[in-house]
């Protein structure tokens, strides 16, 4: 039952002693908690529409301003967002103004896409500025809603680089994300004494 409402509620689910051997024991699906973010910002899309951020394009840097704020006052401890230790649905608290910071930014770089430029010289600082913060995790936190979002921007949009049809049968990506964990294992639960990474990798990926 504890299980079943884990699923409802969008929770990893963590209640069944499963997988007691393995090297991640008890573990049945940690990727599903990803699916508490895309439910967010599912539901941030139509609130978005009604405020008309379409028609008033600096609502959106309006709110990525707030969201980047309130991200450096947490990751300087000037601010703390509890969390409950049950999490349904919704995302923990403490998680808002890092997750908005990322989905607002993306929203405004597709807005604002025809005035970016494409700069090599922005490239290389993106690059640089990620490696650098990658020294401290919280940095790179404060980095990547920037830099990691021009760098995603520049590959997509690159005119050597055409993936623009990749997906025209659908996004097989985060499916192979949430089905791998229960099949990885899966196959270590059996196979323990005979698998390494890249054999998991090779008998999982087909699966």
């Amino acid at each position: 039952r504890r299980i079943i409402l884990n699923f409802i509620t969008l929770e990893a689910p963590k209640s069944a002693k499963t997988f007691s051997t393995n090297r991640l024991p008890d573990m049945i699906n940690e990727a599903f908690w990803t699916i508490q973010y895309e439910f967010t910002c599912y539901l941030l899309v139509p609130l978005l529409a009604i405020v008309s951020v379409i028609k008033r394009k600096w609502l959106a840097v309006v709110f990525l301003l707030l969201s980047y704020i309130a991200l450096i006052l947490q990751t300087l401890d000037f601010i703390t967002l509890n969390d409950n230790e049950k999490n349904w649905i919704f995302l923990y608290p403490s998680e808002l103004p890092i997750l908005f910071s990322f989905f607002f930014s993306g929203a405004c770089f597709y807005f604002f896409r025809n005035r970016i430029r494409r700069s090599n010289l922005l490239t290389v600082l993106a690059i640089v500025s990620i490696l650098f913060a990658s020294w401290w995790v919280k940095g790179l936190n404060l980095v990547l809603p920037f830099a990691g979002a021009y760098l995603i921007f520049i590959f997509a949009y690159h005119p050597r680089i055409q993936f623009h049809s990749f997906a025209k049968n659908g996004d097989f990506s985060y499916g192979l994300y949430l089905y791998g964990w229960p099949i990885q294992q899966l196959i270590v639960f059996f196979f323990a004494k005979y698998i390494s990474a890249d054999r998991l990798f090779f008998i999982a990926f087909p699966l």
